[in-house]
């Protein structure tokens, strides 16, 4: 199945469409952390489940409950962040950060290219997505080009 990924540019656009015509606008990005709850959880993997709970502060016994409001919340936003693009030809190649540059874990890039399985299994059928990298490519100042980022719209 192909998956529209929609361009920056278009996104903008519809951010300032929103706040000039004063209308709700949602933009939701879980990225690999959110997955990566989304997949332990699922998975039952207590010992990765703690780990990530103590590092993003979320309360362990709250869990299901976040991941009904991430349903509920991403099946009405406009649009929501799809690893897809780091498997195209259109974006650079991911790595993970770190003072070498090295290949990102296997388990993660499972995890990001069955992202789309993920967000069925919690109840996201939402079909309007973005690239997880919309917080930077909203913000850069393209030259030649006149096109606003989110700093210029806000």
């Amino acid at each position: 199945m192909e998956i529209n990924i929609e361009n920056t540019e278009t996104i903008l656009r519809n951010i300032e469409d929103s706040i000039n015509s004063k209308s709700p606008f949602s933009l939701i990005r879980f990225g690999d952390g959110g997955l990566k709850l989304i997949y332990n959880y699922l998975s039952n993997n207590e010992i990765n489940i703690d780990k990530i709970c103590k590092r993003e502060g979320i309360p362990k016994e709250r869990i299901e409950e976040l991941l009904v409001s991430w349903s509920y919340f991403a099946n009405q936003a406009n649009y929501i962040d799809s690893p897809e693009v780091y498997f195209s030809d259109f974006f650079w190649k991911r790595y993970e950060v770190s003072n070498i540059k090295k290949e990102i874990n296997p388990l993660t890039m499972n995890i990001l290219k069955n992202w789309q399985k993920l967000y069925e299994k919690i109840g996201i059928r939402r079909c309007i997505w973005c690239n997880p990298e919309i917080n930077f490519l909203s913000l850069i100042r393209f030259e030649n080009r006149e096109i606003k980022n989110l700093l210029d719209i806000i």
